[in-house]
């Protein structure tokens, strides 16, 4: 993968992820003034973290105890953040070409891994 995809890729993440904070933050801010019609909507919130501000949108849930109730929230967007996790995985792998290894003694434990893991199957 082209360095610069990668990059564009990461730039669009920070992004978003400020988008879906902000948005938490605004809408939090609108429910304690009361305000009933002009708050972001619940469906918005999570497009925000599902088009990748799932990170921001989970601080902001945190920070700003917005949305920890609400079950949609509390299992959509750990989700997202998986996902994205994932793909930000896979994007920087693809850029470096190899998986970032172990320290020194990871035969070590990864033949005990496997050891276990045969005997359990």
């Amino acid at each position: 993968m082209n360095v610069k995809i990668a990059l564009a890729f990461v730039l669009y993440l920070v992004v978003v992820n400020l988008v879906a904070f902000i948005a938490f933050r605004k809408d939090k801010r609108l429910a304690k003034q009361g305000h009933k019609h002009h708050r972001v909507p619940e469906s918005r919130l999570l497009v925000y973290a599902g088009i990748g501000g799932a990170f921001g949108a989970l601080v902001a849930m945190r920070k700003y105890h917005h949305k920890t109730k609400k079950r949609i929230f509390r299992i959509l967007i750990p989700a997202f953040l998986a996902l994205y996790m994932v793909a930000l995985f896979v994007v920087l792998v693809s850029v470096g070409g190899s998986v970032p290894t172990l320290p020194n003694h990871s035969d070590q434990i990864y033949d005990s891994f496997n050891e276990v893991y045969t005997d359990l199957w």
